[in-house]
């Protein structure tokens, strides 16, 4: 999987690695198994940093509706996204928008992952 655990700190934080092209199937599939269980809640780190995202700006603002309709069925923990290339900061941003506008709180987009994690400490 294009998506993977690069830390497990415990049952405090997960901390999620992307490398590759990731498609909107895989983020998907990464969002269902990582967001399952105990999870759900759990602050989330996602590092995009060696990733190529595919997604149209349709899929982006899909993915975020799904997202905040889950939230409102029961909340999700925080999401940090790391996007060091310009392509993937805005891909993130988008999502971010997305999801403040449709009323899902605590999704970040950072360009380093220290600021992401004190941001994350911030929320605790």
């Amino acid at each position: 999987m294009p998506i993977f655990v690069s830390d497990y700190s415990g049952a405090k934080r997960l901390r999620l690695k992307a490398a590759g092209s990731i498609d909107i199937d895989e983020m998907r599939a990464a969002v269902d198994q990582f967001r399952a269980g105990e999870r759900r809640v759990m602050p989330i780190l996602l590092d995009l940093s060696d990733a190529t995202l595919t997604f149209s700006s349709d899929e982006i603002a899909k993915l975020a509706e799904d997202r905040v309709t889950e939230n409102k069925r029961s909340p999700l923990g925080p999401l940090a996204l790391v996007a060091t290339t310009d392509e993937a900061f805005g891909i993130s941003r988008m999502f971010k928008a997305y999801s403040d506008a449709n009323g899902r709180p605590h999704v970040g987009v950072f360009r380093d992952a220290l600021t992401a994690e004190r941001w994350l400490q911030s929320l605790e």
